[in-house]
């Protein structure tokens, strides 16, 4: 259909009428509209690694899902068509359960962080207001923990103070294990390497540790702390020995820290209507158009048309 985009972000589908040709996926992601902030624009260009998403796609020849990293600040929406999308949130994760107490915190300056609660006369009636909300919202989310399961059929863990639960479905594997291992460090990295890895062993299930640091080529760590990052990645490796484990440095864990892995291995989203024949794309506006050539003839035409310095 003209002037509409469709794609699947983390198992859902998503609409866009009338997207602009020059949307990033990035830009996407992090609107306020999307709130998905897990990929982070670093360089922009592509080389730093840190927006880095999962691409998966039907292959009918082999009829399997395949999965490959992409730099989503290099990706154009438009570009999506019928293909599937997943941020780290939608590999899995933990929720902090609320606080009880509320609290509120100033930036390290001698002002007032903007926004920030003030502790006025309203202040009680205000801090009365929210934990009500908060009771409010802790109890509906005890009440439809059966309801979530017996919907989606989905292993769930409870974290927390027994009356401060919260509901996930397992942390990713691959992020664990960078946790554990001293890896995530200033944290600004860590998703670009986490998606990398978890993309790289949903096509490559038993590589080994050689290949698992070529992977890493396209992503940056300005901690410089790549020892940690790649010794939790290369425990996945195929050939790691016993005398590679007594070399590991162990990570003082929190108590709860093994509760949040249900799931040994990485659980990336693919929705069966994403197996349907990639549509075509076609985005007319008055700036800048997008369209889907679909054979060697129609790209001919298409460049014909149009001159050389305006297409690309």
């Amino acid at each position: 259909m003209s002037n509409q985009v469709s794609f699947f972000l983390n198992g859902q589908q998503v609409v866009l009428e009338d997207p602009s040709p020059k949307l990033l996926l990035i830009d996407f992601l992090r609107s306020p509209e999307i709130g998905l902030t897990g990929a982070k624009k670093g360089c922009g260009q592509g080389g730093c690694g840190a927006c880095t998403v999962i691409m998966s796609s039907w292959n009918k020849e082999k009829k399997e899902v395949e999965h490959k990293s992409i730099n989503s600040c290099l990706r154009p929406v438009c570009s999506l068509g019928g293909l599937s999308i997943t941020t780290v949130e939608g590999t899995g994760g933990t929720k902090r359960p609320e606080n009880k107490h509320l609290t509120f915190t100033l930036p390290a300056s001698r002002g007032v962080a903007p926004g920030a609660i003030q502790p006025t006369d309203h202040w009680n009636e205000s801090k009365s207001n929210l934990l009500e909300h908060q009771e409010k919202k802790k109890s509906l989310v005890r009440s439809s923990l059966e309801k979530i399961r017996d919907a989606k059929g989905l292993e769930h863990v409870l974290v927390g103070d027994e009356n401060l639960h919260e509901i996930h479905e397992g942390m990713n594997p691959v992020a664990h294990r960078l946790a554990i291992n001293n890896g995530s460090q200033c944290g600004y990295c860590t998703v670009g390497f986490v998606m990398n890895m978890s993309a790289f062993l949903a096509q490559n299930p038993s590589p080994t540790k050689q290949q698992i640091e070529e992977a890493f080529d396209g992503n940056i760590c300005r901690c410089t702390g790549y020892r940690a990052i790649l010794t939790g990645m290369k425990t996945f490796a195929s050939d790691w020995t016993e005398e590679d484990e007594k070399e590991r440095m162990k990570c003082l864990t929190e108590d709860k820290c093994d509760q949040v892995l249900v799931h040994d291995q990485v659980k990336i989203p693919f929705p069966e209507a994403a197996k349907a024949p990639l549509p075509d794309t076609k985005i007319l506006e008055s700036q800048c158009d997008w369209v889907t050539p679909r054979t060697l003839d129609e790209l001919k035409r298409i460049m014909r048309k149009n001159p050389g310095e305006t297409t690309r």
